[in-house]
């Protein structure tokens, strides 16, 4: 079985798991940078991560989807689905940088945040979600950074792009 096909696979099983979530986040990520991003780490604060690609081909154009299952927490409180994940890119000179992209999708006003940073930046504490819409340029000027995310949706499309620094 091809790669394409087994991630083809995951993403169906992940979309059946849970049919009767509160709330929904498909990522669409977009690398436009001609290198490779590997998956670094994620965090659920309401739902969870039901699909990722673990590897983001150089030039990927379509974008993996990642799809992100909300529900109703423990305590009651508001529920829906929050969360981030963070790729890592390599630049040639061996410069590491960690590409965080965040979310919060509550059906009302959903918000998005993304921000480039060194690696294993304490993304817990930086995270800040304030808009449908954010853009961020790395300070060394290697990569900017856009994302999006439909705005009052509970099944949201969210669309994150990293390109090179021009």
């Amino acid at each position: 079985m091809s790669v394409e096909n087994a991630n083809t696979g995951a993403l169906a099983a992940a979309k059946n798991a849970n049919p009767d979530a509160l709330a929904q986040t498909d990522c669409r990520i977009i690398n436009k940078t001609g290198k490779a991003l590997t998956f670094v780490v994620s965090k659920d604060w309401v739902g969870k991560l039901g699909y990722s690609r673990l590897v983001l081909g150089k030039q990927d154009s379509d974008g993996p989807l990642l799809v992100h299952f909300g529900e109703i927490p423990p305590d009651n409180s508001s529920g829906g689905s929050v969360g981030f994940v963070v790729y890592r890119y390599k630049h040639k000179d061996g410069v590491q940088k960690d590409w965080c992209i965040a979310w919060s999708n509550k059906g009302e006003r959903n918000k998005v945040w993304t921000r480039i940073d060194q690696p294993d930046a304490n993304w817990y504490k930086l995270v800040d979600l304030k808009d449908s819409e954010c853009n961020y340029n790395d300070p060394g000027k290697i990569l900017k950074a856009h994302v999006e995310i439909e705005a009052a949706k509970t099944h949201a499309k969210l669309t994150a792009t990293l390109s090179l620094f021009k």
